[in-house]
């Protein structure tokens, strides 16, 4: 030790000369040099690093000798540099748009950071300085879409991350209840088999919930993750049969049509929750905000009956076992946590993915507050507050692309997707993949989930290209304009392609005409140009509203389609009263 002091005083006669003496005496008390460097002013050692910086010098040492309890007794200091657990290897970076690394270091130290190309034709560089608090960020440049890796490399002067194989692309965030949730591995056979190759271009984050889908009472072992920052866990991974298997069947299916439509890597994050309700997805603040909301948060949820039936039941026969037996669950005012519990999956999962880079949301969920007419109605409301808070969280009004309801044996189901096309209709940049076609009378789980995916695909495309243009071949027919002639309606569509067709040749089916007595009437609806239909309406007094497939499941099937086969939407239109001759 006394060389290397001696080695240090001796550097005022110039750099070589210290250099040689630094080297005799470091080897006269055990210590010795290795001179192989990894990077620009680094030194690799094969043991404990030492970095000394004087001036432009970076002399590398390691210990070959000294033992361990020395180091001990001496209190040499060793703070860690570490990324967030955000950053993993194999992760989507979303592209064309600056990459932020960022993590903690003791306060003051000087951070660095080099990304570079797997095959050396593009790195860059950023350094940054640790603040107080022990936080560090760096901050590269965007690179673009690609399907060529990226290494990262994080260091300090005393410690170093690596992570590999990253990706720049799309990030898309897959979120809603049991049917975005539903696992690949349990669709049709045809289906889960498409996932049987690997796809480099295609990463996948599965978040699944910390607590089962089920009626019974959570394992005592799983309430610790009743806890929003312990709720989600999950790592990056390249989509394989293995680890597609467990991952949502429409994320995937999405993920993998909007790969051949864009030829750009997709990420996708799979954060879905089956039963979940609207609320859960929002704050409790903005829910407690709003007037027509702010009951929902306003006494313990597990007895409020303006979140319906299904879900405090459900929040009861999983925790009250628990509350009963004096377990702790961590609660306040509004009650125990639950996945089911409102603002619950915003503090678990959106409030923090929504201030990472991402290209959009897709988004299938309504089951669960479409089982009371007043439920529909409040989930006008909150699907609106939920969009326009995630948009003012992410600073950008991103793309949000969801799924209406399918067919299925439920009463309020119509209303349901009435309101779901009206405010698809009202907020901008969203679009909406219509599965009246794919449900089951029965069953709320249909297991085809690829053409949900595809379809959900087709309108990001076409948003991503043409966000304001409602008539691209990859959106559903919506309808538009409606006028009433003497002895018929006639009505204009935004088709989505380049004409209306009936997809099995046979006349239009499921059109009918409300009166003002109620009175149901099934009509002749006739494709008469190709964005326009004539509804015939003979002997009809007073009509009122013109309504199509306005069944819980139409049956047979609706066979209104466009060009490219995709569904016409369910509605219910005001009939306009006759025009003055």
């Amino acid at each position: 030790v006394r060389g290397l002091f001696a080695a240090f005083a001796f550097l005022v006669d110039g750099p070589a000369s210290a250099l040689l003496f630094a080297e005799r005496a470091l080897f006269s008390t055990g210590f010795g040099l290795d001179f192989n460097e990894v990077r620009p002013g680094h030194i690799r050692s094969s043991e404990k690093t030492i970095k000394i910086h004087i001036s432009e010098l970076k002399i590398g040492m390691f210990v070959s000798k000294l033992d361990r309890p020395w180091l001990e007794t001496r209190n040499a200091p060793t703070v860690s540099l570490q990324l967030d657990p955000w950053f993993q290897n194999n992760m989507m970076l979303q592209a064309d748009q600056p990459l932020v690394f960022s993590g903690t270091s003791a306060p003051g130290t000087t951070v660095h950071g080099i990304i570079a190309t797997s095959s050396g034709s593009r790195n860059v560089s950023a350094e940054c300085q640790c603040t107080a608090d022990g936080r560090w960020q760096l901050q590269f440049p965007a690179f673009p879409a690609a399907a060529e890796s990226l290494d990262c490399t994080i260091f300090s002067d005393s410690a170093e991350q690596q992570l590999t194989n990253l990706l720049c692309g799309d990030i898309w965030i897959c979120a809603g209840q049991s049917n975005m949730e539903w696992p690949l591995q349990q669709t049709l056979p045809e289906e889960y088999s498409l996932a049987s190759t690997e796809i480099a271009s295609l990463r996948l984050l599965h978040l699944p919930p910390g607590t089962p889908g089920t009626s019974a009472a959570f394992p005592v072992s799983q309430l610790q993750r009743l806890q929003p920052e312990q709720f989600f866990r999950g790592t990056w991974n390249h989509s394989s049969q293995q680890t597609a298997a467990g991952f949502s069947a429409v994320g995937w299916h999405f993920g993998r049509t909007m790969l051949q439509l864009t030829s750009r890597p997709i990420g996708l994050i799979s954060t879905a929750v089956g039963g979940s309700p609207t609320e859960a997805w929002i704050s409790s603040h903005t829910l407690s905000q709003h007037p027509e909301l702010s009951a929902l948060t306003a006494a313990d949820w597990l007895s409020n009956p303006l979140l319906g039936e299904f879900c405090p039941l459900r929040g009861r026969q999983n925790l009250q076992p628990h509350l009963q037996a004096g377990i702790r669950i961590p609660s306040d005012l509004a009650g125990p946590n639950h996945p089911f519990r409102p603002g619950f999956l915003w503090a678990a999962a959106m409030q923090d993915l929504l201030l990472r880079p991402f290209r959009g949301v897709i988004w299938y969920q309504g089951e669960s507050n479409a089982e009371t007419a007043e439920r529909v109605e409040q989930h006008e409301i909150l699907f609106s507050k939920m969009i326009e808070e995630w948009r003012r969280t992410a600073g950008t009004d991103f793309p949000v692309v969801f799924v209406q309801l399918p067919g299925m044996q439920r009463p309020h189901w119509p209303e349901f997707r009435e309101s779901q096309r009206r405010l698809q209709k009202q907020l901008k940049n969203t679009a909406m993949a219509v599965t009246i076609d794919l449900g089951d009378p029965q069953d709320v789980h249909p297991r085809s989930k690829q053409p949900v995916g595809e379809r959900l695909a087709f309108a990001a495309h076409m948003l991503r290209d043409s966000p304001t243009a409602t008539t691209a071949a990859g959106f559903a027919p919506l309808p538009g304009r409606l006028q009433r002639e003497q002895s018929h309606l006639q009505l204009d569509f935004e088709c989505g392609g380049d004409s209306l067709q009936s997809s099995d040749g046979e006349l239009l089916r499921h059109f009918e005409i409300i009166t003002a007595d109620s009175t149901v009437h099934a009509v002749e609806a006739r494709i008469t140009a190709p964005g326009t239909i004539t509804i015939a309406m003979d002997g009809i007094r007073q009509p009122r509203q013109l309504r199509y497939a306005w069944r819980p499941f139409p049956s047979p099937p609706v066979n209104l389609v466009n060009s490219t086969g995709l569904p016409a939407s369910p509605f219910e239109l005001q009939i306009p009263p006759l025009a003055a001759p």
